[in-house]
This record gives C-alpha cells, structure tokens and sequence, in this order.
C-alpha cells in the first residue's frame, strides 16, 4: 500500500525564484497521516480540527522532497503546519523591529495563522522559525 504523506503538494505559481504550492490537508488520507505523526494528545486533538489547504513557498534551489521530508522530520515544522492546517487567519504578527512573520525569507507561508491555545497562540510562522515566543499573538 502507498504511504500517502504529503505527496500531494500542488504547484499554483512561479516567480523564477520561489514557487507557490498547495498542499491539500483535508483528504482522509492527509488527516490519517497526520493522525500517525502526533505525540500526544494535543496535538491529536488539533489534527481532528477541519483543515485548509496550506500555501506554501519554496524556493526554487531548493528540492521539493527534502522540503515534504523537513514537514515530518523536525517537530516545530510539523507543529507549525498543524497550525497553518487548522488555524485561522489574522493579521501578520509584529515579530519585533523584523517586521512581521510574513517578511521573513524563513517563513513558507503566504498567510498568518494561529490556533488559540496551542504553541501558546502563535502564529504558523514563527512556530515554524522556532520564534513562538516572539509572536504578537501569543496568549
């Protein structure tokens, strides 16, 4: 049987630098992987959330299956994409003087989203650069 993990990334658009994919969350297949790669039940609680399809950039030096290989491997990146999945948008946050999460060449994703309650309330982006902590959205 085929693992279904995210091998399902769509590509919207291309700059030449950076390309725009989609990455469909809400197939049972998705949810059921998901599902696997939860550690406790927090984070399988959010995995039961409804999900939106994420946005996200890579660039274009970068190769697609290391990319889907990090969402898995590295536990703020999985964390961030349950937020990205299941939250909901708000306004980019103010990480500092930085300008924002959005502004980031480290951040993947095209919107700010957060889930209340969990990874403290911040956004998926900086979750994703492990900067939670500095997130305007936090609490």
């Amino acid at each position: 049987m085929r693992d279904a993990g995210f091998q399902n990334f769509v590509r919207l658009e291309d700059n030449g630098l950076t390309g725009v994919y989609s990455l469909p969350t809400g197939s049972r297949a998705c949810r059921a992987f998901m599902q696997t790669l939860c550690m406790n039940q927090e984070e399988g609680v959010i995995a039961g959330y409804p999900s939106n399809n994420i946005m996200f950039q890579v660039a274009r030096s970068d190769v697609l299956a290391d990319v889907q290989a990090k969402l898995i491997r590295r536990e703020g990146y999985f964390w961030a994409i349950l937020v990205q999945s299941r939250g909901f948008v708000v306004p980019a946050c103010r990480d500092g003087a930085r300008g924002g999460c959005l502004s980031h060449s480290g951040a993947p994703f095209t919107s700010c989203r957060r889930v209340p309650g969990f990874q403290g309330g911040a956004c998926g982006a900086c979750v994703w650069r492990s900067h939670g902590a500095r997130c305007s959205h936090r609490g």
